[in-house]
């Protein structure tokens, strides 16, 4: 693989869109297109010296030489550095000194090269480029807070990230070219942050992109900065296979939706809440309520699920009424989902006969059905066959969509089917009790009203 990877030959060319008139131009020519900046995810932020380097301190100095005084500052130190050198003759000392001390070894030297070699001396060459690096190792970061000068790790790693990733942005801007490719890329600007600073900087990050108009990319494992964006600038890389990914374009998925307008302003509500979840996960669980997710939560902590307990799971609170407008997002990323909600057939349905007879009024379970079946208004009884036969999964598989059967004897909602399981109550017989009961409750409401009524007309 090495040997076939080094007899690569790398060539650019000028073209038209169809890439058929096209021009062979050189590496370093092509490069040259494109002023390019990458800050590396991996990116050192402690400013402790480390050899020579000082990463905080470098870019501020390289930041403030553009300053119009520190340059003028910085053209006129050379001579000023150099003027008390020379009054002292501190250059012609090391220059004499250099000349007695290499002496044995530049007659040697002469020896073996016929004799023509000249003086060997050391020599004080003073200028722009050597101050600024005698400037990058004897300067500090430092953060001033009420008189105090602090060093930069009383701060935090999040802090110092954030204010790395701010000057190389500056340092930046000041080389943007109208006549070059200008990109700046940014890799995990989250890194070391906290979710609320993470959602302040990268709502900074965003607004210094456009009002700067600079054109760039940033890569990020973070919701809160996910929810910064707007959908149609997200672009998912998501894995088919152990060696291939696909890149998922969020723009193409929001002109798909500009038919629809109902969905199109779903989605726009949608994102700022879970969408984060779902395009970095694994599996998707929609579900109801409180005791779903707490249920979920506690099967996925036993042994019997320790697989899944492995995997990245987007949990995502929504109602019977909005669970089925995810669908096209689930299609889209081609995510594996189980939906779990409620039957939500008539509450006044008592008997197992008028259970089956019953419809749902849950939206999401109506509209899978149809799409399933073409049948928009099916019966409990048709629900339970649909789910007992498998037929249940949808969107080619992507999709698993379950409820209340009737091994929970007939329960209309999770509660109903846990109390059921738990208590190993009949859940009909209790409706009927609790049922009989409100009639005795109403027939007393009623006889009492009528008193005060009677009662009224004496007094």
């Amino acid at each position: 693989m090495s040997i076939y990877e080094a007899s690569i030959i790398e060539k650019c060319y000028f073209s038209d869109s169809d890439y058929t008139d096209k021009v062979e131009i050189d590496i370093s020519t092509f490069r040259r297109l494109f002023n390019f900046r990458y800050i590396n995810a991996g990116r050192p932020l402690d400013d402790q010296s480390n050899g020579n380097f000082k990463s905080l301190s470098k870019n501020m100095v390289e930041l403030a030489t553009h300053d119009e005084k520190l340059g003028a500052l910085l053209e006129n130190l050379p001579d000023q550095i150099l003027s008390p050198i020379q009054d002292t003759e501190i250059i012609d000392k090391v220059r004499d000194t250099s000349v007695k001390g290499l002496s044995n070894a530049v007659k040697t030297i002469a020896k073996a090269s016929g004799g023509n070699t000249g003086s060997m001396i050391l020599d004080i060459d003073i200028n722009e480029g050597t101050i600024t690096s005698l400037l990058n190792q004897i300067t500090n970061t430092k953060y001033q807070y009420e008189g105090y000068f602090l060093n930069e790790a009383s701060q935090g790693l999040g802090y110092s990230n954030m204010i790395y990733i701010l000057l190389q942005l500056e340092t930046y801007k000041r080389k943007i070219d109208p006549l070059l490719v200008n990109l700046f890329v940014v890799e995990e600007p989250e890194s070391h942050m906290h979710p609320q600073m993470q959602r302040i900087f990268g709502k900074y990050l965003k607004d210094y992109y456009l009002q700067k108009k600079i054109q760039g990319l940033i890569t990020t494992h973070s919701g809160e900065m996910v929810r910064l964006t707007e959908m149609k600038n997200l672009r998912v890389s998501r894995p088919i296979d152990q060696l291939e990914s696909k890149i998922y374009d969020f723009s193409m998925f929001k002109k798909g939706l500009s038919g629809d307008t109902t969905l199109d302003t779903f989605y726009d509500w949608f994102y700022e809440i879970g969408f984060s979840e779902i395009v970095f996960a694994d599996r998707v669980i929609l579900y109801e309520g409180d005791t779903e997710r707490l249920l979920i939560r506690k099967l996925l902590t036993l042994d019997i699920y320790e697989e899944l307990n492995q995997k990245y799971i987007a949990y995502v609170q929504v109602g019977g009424a909005y669970a089925h407008k995810y669908s096209k997002v689930i299609n889209f990323l081609k995510i594996k989902t189980l939906v779990l909600t409620d039957l939500d057939y008539k509450k006044d349905a008592t008997t197992v006969e008028a259970v089956k007879e019953s419809k749902t009024t849950n939206a999401t379970i109506n509209t899978y059905y149809d799409l399933s079946k073409e049948i928009k208004s099916p019966t409990i009884l048709d629900l339970y066959e649909w789910k007992d036969k498998g037929e249940n999964k949808i969107l080619g598989g992507l999709v698993l969509i379950n409820y209340q059967g009737k091994s929970e004897q007939y329960a209309r909602t999770l509660e109903e089917a846990m109390l059921s399981k738990f208590y190993n109550l009949n859940v009909l017989e209790k409706k009927m009790e609790v049922s009989g009961l409100r009639k005795e409750i109403a027939i007393i409401l009623n006889i009492l009203f009528q008193t005060l009524i009677n009662l009224k007309k004496m007094i």
